[in-house]
């Protein structure tokens, strides 16, 4: 009895937060939203096409895509030898979400949390945009609504992935975006469209040396 009790508790728990989870970004979404037309109204005219619209009147029909979460490598990655059980992951506290007209992604909002307020403080990354849209091809990738940025700010690089970010490295797969095929000679090497985070985590550090 004592089992199916600690069981219904620990079922209860992840509901909970799950419930928790989806009501913050319901907010977080709303409140972007809120602000996106403020934002979008502030592009120069002429200059439309620089942030992925053909004219301002697709303005009123734009619309919030998916949602990423950007990681970044923790201090302990720099500071020691690299550890494969070990998870060196931390949010930066920003997600970023592309902008879409007819389902088609535009440009993308980079949002931050200020004074219990999520706040808009970036629009831009039209190529970027564009390209996140092209990995909704990998089933792994496309089946999930939220998905997570991995940004390797040393190296102007960045990894998409859809793993639990508190797993350790080894359990975590990444895909590399084209900033990271530019700029870490390993993945301009092969032919892989991923790889097991463990196993870039040397290139990385390499890399920046």
């Amino acid at each position: 009895m004592k089992k199916i009790f600690l069981f219904l508790f620990i079922l209860c728990m992840i509901v909970t937060g799950s419930k928790g989870q989806t009501t913050t970004r319901e907010t977080m979404i709303k409140e972007a939203m809120d602000e996106l037309q403020v934002w979008l109204k502030k592009i120069p005219g002429g200059n439309e096409s620089g942030y992925g619209f053909t004219n301002r009147d697709e303005f009123s029909l734009a619309t919030l895509g998916k949602h990423y979460e950007v990681f970044t490598l923790t201090n302990d990655f720099f500071k020691e030898e690299i550890q494969p059980g070990k998870n060196y992951l931390e949010t930066t506290g920003e997600w970023r979400i592309p902008v879409m007209v007819n389902q088609e992604n535009r440009a993308i909002i980079t949002i931050f949390k200020k004074k219990n307020k999520w706040e808009i403080v970036e629009l831009g990354a039209r190529v970027l945009a564009k390209e996140l849209q092209e990995f909704d091809r990998y089933p792994e990738l496309a089946k999930n609504d939220v998905l997570r940025l991995l940004r390797v700010y040393q190296l102007q690089s960045d990894f998409l992935f859809a793993d639990d970010p508190s797993l350790s490295s080894g359990e975590i797969t990444v895909f590399p975006m084209h900033s990271a095929f530019i700029n870490i000679e390993k993945i301009r090497e092969g032919t892989k469209i991923k790889f097991g985070l463990n196993e870039l985590l040397p290139c990385i550090k390499e890399s920046i040396k």
